[in-house]
């Protein structure tokens, strides 16, 4: 008979674990995502910056603003934003070789802005100057587009 006894307190044990595990399961699914389910993808934020950066190479800072994300573009309108780039890029000449430091993503920035960002540093030597060029995207509505732009001796 105590044989008996330890089969269902090990039976109800075992239906107790089950049972917990599955709630569990339960409860991560329906748990609220904070990140876009799948993921969006990697490759697509460093094309993203390679081709917004080879528009300033050029000085085509008109069409690096139209390709910049929607937040970018509430802080700065096309014309604001041309002149700044072109104070900041032309000095430098024109680029030679680019080679990337860093990527890390982040889904908050320093200024409390919230997203899934893509952070790239960049060793850019341009004729003039040899900088760290950060870029920053985010992916905007599903697609990937620049959000920041630095050039200094610090990554973004």
């Amino acid at each position: 008979m105590p044989l008996d006894l330890n089969k269902r307190r090990n039976m109800i044990l075992w239906v107790l674990g089950a049972a917990c595990v599955l709630a569990g399961a339960v409860i991560w699914w329906l748990k609220p995502r904070t990140q876009q389910w799948p993921p969006p993808d990697r490759r697509g934020a460093e094309m993203a910056a390679r081709e917004w950066l080879d528009l300033i190479d050029r000085g085509d800072f008109s069409r690096a603003w139209s390709s910049s994300s929607k937040a970018t573009k509430s802080m700065y309108d096309s014309k604001t934003f041309v002149d700044l780039m072109g104070f900041q890029m032309r000095p430098l000449g024109a680029p030679v070789n680019r080679i990337v430091e860093s990527v890390r993503s982040t889904t908050v920035l320093p200024s409390g802005m919230t997203g899934d960002f893509q952070v790239f540093t960049y060793r850019t030597t341009f004729a003039n100057r040899t900088v760290l060029q950060g870029v920053i995207v985010v992916d905007d509505g599903g697609a990937w587009r620049v959000h920041h732009h630095s050039i200094g001796p610090r990554q973004p």
